[in-house]
């Protein structure tokens, strides 16, 4: 199972928009934004779900075209290694 995040260890990132973005510092989750990894309870990867929370802020959000089949491909490899 997952483990537990301590807190006092965390960092809070947010996104301060396409003008200052810091690529080569982005998190995994913002390099596979608008899409977020599905596991079952025993930490299988299932597949991708697509996230629209910022639908209407995002670029990315409802841009399917953007997202080729080698993203997707590396996305699941990424997330089933491990």
């Amino acid at each position: 199972m997952a483990e537990e995040v301590d807190a006092e260890q965390s960092v809070f990132i947010e996104c301060r928009g396409v003008s200052h973005c810091e690529r080569e510092n982005r998190s995994v989750s913002c390099r596979t934004f608008p899409y977020d990894p599905y596991f079952d309870n025993e930490e299988n990867l299932l597949g991708l779900v697509y996230n629209r929370v910022l639908e209407g802020k995002c670029y990315l959000v409802d841009r399917h075209r953007v997202a080729t089949k080698k993203f997707v491909g590396e996305f699941l490899r990424f997330f089933s290694i491990g």
